[in-house]
């Protein structure tokens, strides 16, 4: 074994802790000041890079953001900190606490970083011995340490319901303040910067416990000793345990499903892993009980899921943006002009980090809406066909506000709702003010309504020619395999109206959409024959005869007599 020694700066002073910083530094916490010392295996020597001389009475040090706290002192209204950086020992400013004459504990002070991006220090304050009942609880004062910008900002104030005088503990779990209250044997959950505001004072942003109080396990709690980010040691049982978040247990109930307790729980529950499955069956029984959750509510929660889902998507199409040589940058204005479009979303997206649950519409449409489809049909239940139209109606406009195209399966659903509920002419005016967005399989949809809404072949016929005429608008720019398929949904419609005996109507579209000479003039002859009808086989040999596309055999397999 190799072993390296390091000499202190000064002579009388103890050690109190010591931390690995990186592979080759290691930093000492003595009484009289912090040293940082450089290791250097090859020459198995130990040399000493840094020293600030500075009394300790007590410290609390993060490894994760080499920020430490430091305090003179048992009792003090103001703490030092400082940031650990590469072998440097940058100064922060003073961390001054309001509260005059107050004792700080080294167990009332947790460094955290919450969501990888913010550094916090938390302080707990207790209440003065001879405060009044109202005033008795303690709170917990987090700081804003920005080690770049070099200062230390008093950002939040976290409230409990207890005095935790005779025992209070934090852990940091999947970026959740967990506070516990060992003596009463509960544990308190906050959440800061996941969505959660609080109440923004001026100064400060006034936060409340997520959800309800959640009971320890075990009967030796008030001897448990915690430590970050998520340990705890039983001396009594000789134990020591990881602490995770149970998220099924998270899941709203009766008390948790109003109608303002459910934008904050669905926010929480976006920010907390493996949390999908949860926040799904949530919201699903929220969305059966309209007495307690309003469309207003449920609007808002789509609203928070869709932003995050809209984050998640810029994410993914910005690399894409990024490429100088797309196949798409170069030819037409239309091209240009869908580009510019798209350009500012994403780019002020760009620097936002998308939540770590996304539910994307496939989750929304499998998870939710059909499950309420399903039971608004069983005889007897909760929710009606009516209120699963709202909530469809509700969803596609928090996609619309987030410019996320609808896919055509939720359009599907809507139409399918709209019919067997028998409003006809709420289907109408969707489809007419293109709330529901054109797609072939919308159109083949309703194409198969028109036994029971007969307007319904027309409009199939309507949406088909404007998805055409869209489609040719950005020709040079989409893919040729996609342009074969737009050309076979062209000859679909030829094929629909030569079936519905629309002859003059099939020969007109041919026409216009420049396929009279794909589809054989055989093919209208026969369809014009099929009706019975001599004048309209009459005016398709007409037809046929002044385009050029009569040939001498069809003239004459297909002569009138």
């Amino acid at each position: 074994m190799n072993c390296q020694s390091s000499v202190f700066q000064l002579d009388v002073c103890f050690i109190n802790r010591f931390y690995w910083t990186s592979s080759v530094e290691i930093v000492y916490f003595t009484s009289h000041g912090i040293e940082v010392y450089n290791v250097l295996p090859e020459k198995r020597q130990v040399k000493s890079v840094r020293y600030l001389n500075q009394l300790i009475s007590w410290f609390v040090f993060c490894p994760h953001s080499n920020i430490v706290v430091i305090s003179m002192s048992k009792t003090t209204s103001s703490l030092f900190v400082f940031h650990l950086k590469n072998g440097t020992i940058y100064k922060l400013p003073k961390l001054e606490i309001d509260t005059q004459q107050i004792e700080v504990k080294e167990k009332d002070v947790v460094i955290f970083t919450n969501y990888n991006v913010v550094n916090y220090v938390a302080v707990v304050i207790h209440p003065e011995e001879n405060a009044p009942a109202a005033s008795s609880t303690s709170e917990i004062i987090l700081y804003n340490i920005n080690k770049d910008a070099v200062t230390v900002t008093k950002t939040h104030r976290l409230r409990t319901s207890f005095n935790g005088v005779s025992g209070l503990a934090m852990h940091t779990i999947d970026d959740v303040l967990v506070v516990h209250n060992k003596q009463e044997g509960e544990t308190f959950f906050f959440d800061v910067g996941g969505g959660l505001s609080g109440e923004f004072d001026g100064t400060l942003s006034h936060h409340v416990s997520v959800g309800k109080p959640c009971r320890m396990t075990g009967q030796e709690y008030p001897n448990w000793v915690l430590f970050p980010p998520d340990i705890v040691i039983d001396p009594n049982a000789g134990t020591m345990s990881k602490i995770k978040l149970r998220i099924e247990a998270l899941k709203v109930d009766e008390d948790f499903c109003g109608s303002l307790e459910l934008p904050r729980h669905v926010s929480f529950m976006l920010q907390r892993q493996n949390a999908k499955r949860a926040l799904l069956e949530s919201l699903l029984a929220c969305c059966v009980n309209p007495v307690e959750v309003d469309l207003t509510s449920l609007g808002t929660c789509f609203d928070r899921i869709n932003r995050e889902y809209r984050l998640f998507i810029d994410k993914k199409l910005a690399p894409n943006l990024a490429l100088s040589a797309s196949p798409f940058s170069s030819s037409s204005t239309a091209s240009q002009s869908t580009a510019a479009a798209a350009t500012p979303v994403v780019q002020s997206n760009l620097n936002q980090r998308p939540s770590k649950v996304i539910l994307d519409q496939a989750d929304i449409y499998t998870n939710i809406m059909s499950p309420l489809l399903e039971m608004a049909t069983l005889d007897g239940s909760a929710i009606t066909i009516k209120r699963v139209i709202a909530i469809v109606i509700e969803y596609l406009r928090s996609l619309e506000e987030r410019q996320i195209p609808a896919q055509h399966f939720l359009h599907e659903l809507l139409i399918n709702l709209l019919v067997r509920s028998g409003q006809y002419y709420q289907l109408h005016q969707l489809l007419q003010y293109h709330i529901i967005s054109d797609s072939k399989p919308l159109a083949c949809l309703l194409l198969s309504l028109e036994g029971s809404y007969p307007a319904a072949f027309q409009l199939s016929m309507d949406m088909l020619s404007r998805y055409n005429t869209l489609a040719f608008q950005f020709q040079s720019v989409i893919h040729q395999k996609f342009l074969f398929r737009l050309k076979t949904s062209q000859e679909e419609i030829v094929e629909i109206l030569l079936s519905k005996k629309k002859i003059l109507s099939a020969l007109m579209y041919a026409k216009s959409s420049g396929l009279e000479r794909s589809v054989p003039a055989k093919k209208f002859l026969q369809s014009a024959k099929d009706t019975g009808d001599k004048s309209i086989l009459q005016s398709a040999r007409n037809w046929l005869q002044e385009q050029s596309l009569l040939s001498a055999k069809d003239a004459h397999d297909y002569e009138i007599k």
